[in-house]
């Protein structure tokens, strides 16, 4: 147990258990209902990285646990065949490398399943609505409404009477 902690905490794992430890606060407070899985969809072009047609944060969490997955597996089996010095610098090198390659490498081909099983928006599609009062009383009167290009006449009432 006390090798993989020292390799969590090591160069190049400790990049991905940091990135790790803020993905795992991030779905905890998505299960207790304080965030929402699409809250960065808007700030991210995910059709640019190829990971598009999933929430950004599964976008990134994927990458996350495949890349500290990778350089885990890759500091604990790999660096002590190396005596220390450069050669092991080398390695941890070559470990990030191959971490970084197989997470996005990874990410692609197991968000194709993924986006199928996703809808392609998330609630409701949002659409202009707007409402032209007519003669409005004090408690109701008639108004138009025009959404998605339709126009429709309907009898208005105030929401507090």
């Amino acid at each position: 147990m006390g090798t993989l902690v020292s390799a969590a905490a090591a160069f190049p794992t400790l990049f991905f258990t940091s990135a790790l430890g803020v993905a795992v606060v991030f779905w905890l407070l998505v299960a207790v209902g304080l965030a929402d899985a699409g809250s960065f969809d808007a700030d991210v072009d995910a059709a640019a990285w190829g990971v598009d047609g999933v929430p950004v944060a599964v976008a990134f969490s994927v990458p996350t646990v495949l890349a500290w997955c990778v350089s885990l597996a890759g500091t604990v089996l790999l660096v002590p065949l190396v005596p220390p010095g450069v050669g092991q610098g080398l390695v941890r090198l070559g470990v990030l490398a191959a971490a970084l390659l197989t997470a996005w490498t990874g990410t692609r081909l197991l968000v194709r399943p993924l986006r199928r099983l996703l809808p392609a928006e998330s609630g409701p599609a949002r659409r202009t609505r707007t409402v032209r009062p007519g003669h409005v009383d004090a408690t109701s009167g008639p108004a138009e409404v025009a959404a998605g290009g339709y126009l429709a006449a309907v009898r208005g009432r105030r929401p507090d009477s």
